[in-house]
């Protein structure tokens, strides 16, 4: 197993994990402070990613560039999550979308990891 994948699987679950402790925080200070741990876990997540994209781009550059994409709404969604937490209660759809976000891109990996 590549390093990188091993780091990026492991932030994959770290950031999963923060993700929900924001969704089910009770206090602006907690969802502020771990919406800092996802901003460390975003930099990570997306250095790692590169350096896995690098394996997978010369066979597979279409559904790498897809996973790229689907990364960056997932990081965009999650950014939002955190800043309307703060000010409002979250809606279902937009949980949902996050979810769904999450299972795509993590279906893409394990489809671009078994490719290599």
């Amino acid at each position: 197993m590549y390093p990188p994948l091993l780091f990026h699987l492991v932030t994959s679950a770290l950031l999963l994990c923060s993700t929900l402790i924001i969704i089910f925080a009770k206090t602006n200070k907690k969802v502020k402070a771990f919406s800092m741990f996802n901003r460390f876990f975003y930099l990570i997540f997306l250095i790692t990613g590169l350096l896995l994209a690098r394996y997978t781009f010369a066979n597979h550059f279409i559904l790498t560039i897809f996973k790229i994409i689907l990364a960056f709404g997932l990081i965009i969604c999650l950014e939002i999550l955190a800043a309307s937490k703060t000010q409002t209660h979250l809606s279902k759809k937009f949980l949902f979308l996050i979810f769904i976000l999450f299972m795509l891109v993590c279906i893409t990996g394990f489809i671009l990891h078994n490719q290599f």
